[in-house]
């Protein structure tokens, strides 16, 4: 089988010839650890000097040393499409620690750029922050109409100039994704609505505004409505968060009632779905289980919930497909080989014995997860994931 057909296979609930791998947010990990690569390589060659020599022509060839290592990783071990890396430039004529220090701090944001001057170190942009407050102020429907005008809609971010002397690479990426899963992404309407009211803001508007918050996920709703219809794609991965901690009432309204229609939108295109529940999801499984989506995938255990896999499929039994649950927040980034390979084989045999069933992670894998742990996590799924899995 082909990547492609192994996935739609296994989101069909059918049995392919082994266990396809899916990351959700691998963009993440592929561009904030080819920084880290990077940076890492900088930090190696500074060793004890206070000040190592910017030179642009030994930069491009850590730049692709960097990204040769992510490529690397990621060729022939996941089954979907998976993004080119690219590494921003640092901006300085000498590398010091404390450059180093801050542009590894800052290697979750785009918005900062960290540049050296001699010995001092200043910041331009903004850095990040919490999204407890800081939305919009969106207190009628006008102000929503507004929002969603075209000249409210941010700029989007310039792409990253990569050298021309590089077409070995993005030849060998092209390659790779040639017969790969083509998987769009988006998160659900009240997400949206969390980012652009902030959490605050959210929680007041069900109660203060109701009208207000549900026109603004009305025309959320529309505009993924038509991504659903317009894109390229075999299938979609689309997630929700903070809706374990709010009413079942205002759950129904604001997160059921459109991630129905946006669920049978999907159906009716033919694209295949994996559905993710950011949270507890023992606490809404049976609820999420009647959407009319091929796969269900879940968090680890964390935030004082906790969710294993065995007793996740327990429930969801043949009723769908499943994404595993790998802990990418502390095992992947921090656990041994043995330890890794321990959990990849647990998830299988709870889960993966009948087929219906995809290995991921439960979160979008942490930026300092070394390559050799992820290795061994994609290897070790290669390897234990062949159908029937009569070890099991």
């Amino acid at each position: 089988m082909t990547s492609r057909e192994r996935m739609q296979t296994a989101l069909r609930q059918g049995t392919p010839d082994g266990v396809p791998t899916y990351l959700c947010y691998h963009e993440l990990y592929v561009q904030r650890h080819s920084r880290l690569e990077y940076l890492w390589e900088y930090r190696r060659r500074l060793r004890d000097h206070a000040r190592y020599p910017f030179d642009p022509a030994e930069d491009e060839g850590i730049r692709r040393g960097a990204v040769e290592r992510v490529l690397d990783l990621f060729t022939g071990r996941v089954d979907h499409c998976f993004a080119f890396p690219s590494v921003r430039v640092l901006e300085c004529d000498v590398v010091t620690p404390q450059l180093l220090q801050a542009a590894i701090r800052y290697i979750d944001t785009d918005d900062v750029r960290v540049i050296g001057d001699g010995d001092a170190v200043h910041l331009e942009g903004r850095a990040p922050h919490g999204n407890w407050a800081g939305g919009a102020a969106l207190e009628t429907r006008a102000d929503v109409d507004r929002h969603f005008a075209p000249d409210a809609e941010p700029a989007p971010t310039p792409a990253v100039a990569e050298p021309e002397s590089w077409p070995d690479l993005r030849a060998r990426h092209g390659a790779a994704n040639a017969e790969l899963f083509r998987c769009g992404s988006f998160p659900t309407p009240f997400c949206i609505a969390i980012g652009a009211f902030g959490y605050q803001g959210a929680m007041l508007a069900m109660h203060d505004r109701p009208e207000v918050l549900g026109y603004f996920i009305e025309r959320v709703t529309g505009q993924w409505l038509g991504l659903i219809r317009d894109a390229a794609v075999e299938g979609f991965w689309f997630d929700e968060y903070y809706t374990d901690v709010i009413s079942p009432r205002h759950y129904d309204e604001y997160v059921w009632r459109p991630n129905v229609a946006l669920a049978e939108a999907l159906q009716a295109g033919g694209k295949l779905s994996m559905y993710y529940f950011c949270g507890d999801i023992m606490s809404r499984l049976e609820r999420v289980l009647t959407l009319e989506v091929n796969a269900i995938a879940c968090e680890e255990s964390k935030k004082r919930f906790r969710v294993d896999i065995a007793e996740v499929q327990a429930v969801v039994g043949s009723r769908k497909a499943l994404v595993g649950n790998m802990d990418g927040l502390q095992l992947l980034p921090r656990g041994s080989p043995g330890q890794i390979q321990a959990e990849v084989r647990r998830q299988l045999a709870a889960a993966a014995r009948e087929g219906g069933f995809v290995m991921g992670a439960g979160s979008p894998i942490a930026p300092d997860t070394p390559l050799g742990n992820m290795r061994t996590f994609l290897d070790t799924t290669r390897e234990l994931g062949i159908y029937p899995l009569s070890w099991a």
